[in-house]
């Protein structure tokens, strides 16, 4: 759903073979066209001595969030070269962009020196930008133009990325395009909250029927 939205395709459309070098393939007629370094600029504001916000990570399936993890990415004692990421700002991990590592922010923090944070201009709706970058289309097309040895490290160069095509829909077109993804977003994070209770109750209640078993308060038939 998100890929056919966000491109403004047809299931029928969506179902022709396309060049994965092409992602504008198939957008409406009446949609412009441009190139990433056109309208997305790099910042280079880095924490320095006073960081604006706590540590950030750039979840595949969530994009920028608060970084809670107590294994994996941490910030290192001196965090004054990080990256800070602004609400609004597209933040990206260029060795993960294959894997959906990227999104747009809604929080004031900082990210590993390694990410980049980006600028976007007004002629693009943030919300748009994060669900376009995020969908099947462009995940594919990163995949392609990554450079690297290991498959879990595909990098694309910055050089790359300013010449990606991105679609250019009329500004209340993107609106509406990242309204109808939002509200599909919020449908399935309530539905994935209710499994997640689910599972939480499921496993009490086999905790509570293996100690009554294991303790002779219950027979097993």
């Amino acid at each position: 759903m998100g890929t056919l939205s966000v491109l403004g395709l047809s299931p029928a459309q969506d179902a022709i073979a396309v060049d994965v070098h092409s992602p504008l393939s198939g957008i409406p007629e009446h949609w412009d066209r441009t190139k990433f370094g056109y309208d997305f600029t790099e910042s280079a504001e880095r924490n320095g001595e006073n960081p604006p916000g706590p540590l950030l990570s750039i979840s595949e399936y969530r994009g920028v969030e608060l970084n809670t993890r107590t294994e994996g990415q941490q910030a290192s004692l001196d965090v004054s070269k990080y990256r800070v990421v602004r609400p609004g700002q597209l933040a990206a991990n260029m060795m993960w962009l294959n894997h959906g590592g990227l999104g747009v922010s809604p929080l004031t923090g900082y990210i590993s020196p390694d990410y980049k944070a980006f600028w976007i201009s007004d002629r693009f709706e943030p919300r748009y930008v994060h669900h376009l970058f995020r969908s099947s289309r462009y995940i594919d097309y990163f995949a392609a133009i990554a450079t690297g040895v290991r498959p879990n490290a595909q990098r694309v160069t910055k050089t790359v990325l300013d010449a990606t095509p991105v679609p250019l829909p009329p500004l209340d077109e993107q609106i509406r395009i990242a309204d109808e993804l939002d509200e599909a977003a919020t449908r399935v994070d309530a539905m994935l909250a209710k499994v997640a209770d689910l599972k939480s109750l499921l496993l009490e209640r086999r905790a509570a029927l293996i100690t009554d078993v294991v303790t002779g308060r219950k027979e097993v038939a």
